[in-house]
């Protein structure tokens, strides 16, 4: 019997994990009692990707605040607030994050 070693899935030649192609990004107005919203940005997946969520206020994680949308609070007022989004495959998880905006009045 003969075996190949280039019998291997088209797959297995390239890149696997998820990439990055658009960073993801802030949207909204960055002011007390609006809503912001992260926008993934675009990535390139071989198989079903999802993604997930972390907001943070000047580097720390945001308690709970996991979900797409956030409301930015009068706490937050001149702090720099971004979002980690984490993109995950079958194959692996690759993290990025928005570039940092400061919250207005």
């Amino acid at each position: 019997m003969i075996i190949s070693r280039f019998n291997m899935s088209p797959l297995s030649l390239i890149e696997q994990l998820p990439v990055n192609t658009l960073e993801p990004f802030i949207e909204g107005t960055q002011e007390s009692l609006q809503e912001v919203t992260v926008n993934d940005g675009s990535w390139r997946s071989y198989t079903e990707k999802s993604f997930t969520y972390q907001w943070q206020l000047d580097g720390v994680d945001i308690v709970g605040a996991t979900a797409k949308t956030l409301l930015i609070l009068v706490g937050m007022i001149g702090k720099s607030l971004r979002c980690i989004v984490k993109c995950t495959n079958s194959k692996g998880i690759r993290l990025k994050a928005t570039v940092a905006i400061t919250v207005l009045l």
